[in-house]
């Protein structure tokens, strides 16, 4: 395991760094970074310098942004981190975002800042080896990539290619370790090719699983993450795959930040088992405490605790049965304290009749029960979600991005079928990179003939 230095802006590239840190993680490293100072660009210097020099490896990523300039100094601290890190020798992978990315305008510097960051980046260019990325995903597999090369150069393997040929972790695309496989995604340095490894990074079927990178937030995401702070009772609600189950798993990644706290003391998951809803409930509860018997036990533990409640498919339940447990629900909320418990259902739309059946339009609770609509993937969701695959691939499907809107009809298990039908369609051979953009013409041809 190697301590690794990770530097950036932070704000624009947020997202970049929690990739880059699952990344890191999964390999076995120990990622350095300013997230464990403070959540912003005001880290204290000189902690951050000292753990540049007792870091094995150090990763810059730049975008737009030159980033903040502590008082005493004319350079911004990412500027001064990665002095820091060529001064003491360090093994020193540089990312810049590519120019041709989708970027937000409000994370482009302009005046004197957008000078310092665009003369940065230019002397990076000219005295290292820089990889570019697209997008978050990308960034990750090319410092996988970066890293494992290291690895294999600190064991003095010598790496393949023509003598004076750059290292391949400088290439985006040469030897990409997919996030979720030991596979490799190869691109021939000779021929340029591109080959894919047989494991998707999509997941097509089912519950997507936490940390699952195809998994894409979408409005519901944000809609939720709001409901979570003031509503007691909330209903996921949308058609058959749409991401339901997969949305209300990452509820209690949500909770803590709309509850405002470390972590809720209770969060429960409770799938369909036999027996009553209520049986079930309180057999979930007793493993938490075995103590826990009856509502009156539960209405004590809520003075002091919060609770969330998560039933998946309660539509598997009868009606009467959910409907009786809901009642037990809403007198136990009227003793307790409503801001320490939280209920969230998932419902199909096929069973709408449902809602009033097991008694959510009670007219004395019916302005606390808010209900997200599982939404469509939105263009820019659409996007995030092709570029999980090599760029050369992703560009192709962005020139073809109407054709794919209608095809799946922007349906989140619709797009998930789509990219796993692709990955598997080009997956095992090699493709010359001159044909990339013609295989794929073919393949949503083919489609549009189905």
């Amino acid at each position: 395991m190697a301590r690794i230095y990770v530097s950036s802006t932070f704000k624009d590239l947020e997202e970049c760094r929690e990739k880059v840190r699952l990344s890191l993680r999964q390999m076995g490293h120990e990622d350095i970074a300013m997230e464990y100072y403070v959540a912003g660009d005001e880290r204290p210097l000189d902690k951050c310098l000292k753990d540049i020099v007792s870091c094995k490896l150090y990763i810059g990523i730049f975008a737009w942004r030159y980033g903040f300039v502590p008082d005493g100094y004319d350079k911004s601290i990412t500027e001064l981190e990665y002095r820091k890190a060529k001064e003491s020798g360090k093994k020193c992978l540089i990312f810049l975002l590519h120019e041709e990315a989708f970027w937000p305008r409000n994370f482009v510097d302009k005046g004197e800042d957008q000078e310092k960051i665009e003369a940065l980046r230019k002397e990076l260019s000219a005295e290292k080896i820089v990889s570019f990325f697209k997008s978050a995903e990308e960034l990750a597999v090319l410092v996988n990539v970066a890293v494992y090369n290291c690895e294999k150069e600190s064991e003095n393997e010598t790496p393949k290619g023509n003598p004076g040929q750059p290292n391949n972790y400088s290439l985006s695309l040469r030897d990409q370790i997919s996030l979720n496989s030991s596979a490799k995604i190869q691109m021939n340095q000779e021929d340029d090719f591109l080959l894919l490894p047989d494991e998707s990074p999509f997941h097509p079927y089912g519950t997507i699983p936490l940390d699952h990178q195809s998994y894409i937030a979408r409005d519901s995401d944000l809609m939720l993450n709001e409901l979570l702070k003031r509503n007691l009772f909330i209903c996921l609600h949308g058609d058959f795959c749409s991401g339901k189950s997969s949305l209300l798993i990452r509820v209690p990644e949500m909770l803590p930040k709309a509850w405002n706290v470390y972590q809720p003391q209770i969060a429960l998951y409770s799938s369909r088992r036999k027996g009553s809803l209520e049986r079930n409930f309180f057999i979930e509860l007793q493993r938490i405490n075995k103590d826990i018997r009856d509502w009156v036990f539960i209405s004590d533990l809520l003075k002091r605790t919060k609770l969330a409640l998560l039933i998946d498919e309660i539509g598997k339940y009868s009606s009467q049965d959910v409907r009786e447990f809901i009642e037990s629900l809403y007198a136990l909320v009227d003793h307790a304290s409503p801001d320490n418990i939280r209920i969230i259902l998932t419902i199909p739309r096929s069973l709408d009749s449902y809602i009033r059946n097991i008694g959510l339009d009670n007219p004395k609770y019916i302005d606390r029960w808010k209900i997200v609509e599982m939404t469509d993937f939105t263009k820019k969701e659409l996007i995030k979600m092709l570029d999980i695959f090599p760029h050369p691939v992703a560009d192709s499907l962005r020139r073809n991005l109407t054709l794919i809107q209608n095809y799946t009809l922007m349906k989140p298990n619709e797009v998930q079928k789509f990219c796993e039908n692709l990955w598997n369609n080009l997956r095992g051979s090699k493709i010359p990179m001159m044909e990339i953009d013609q295989k794929i013409q073919c393949y949503l041809e083919n489609l549009e003939k189905v």
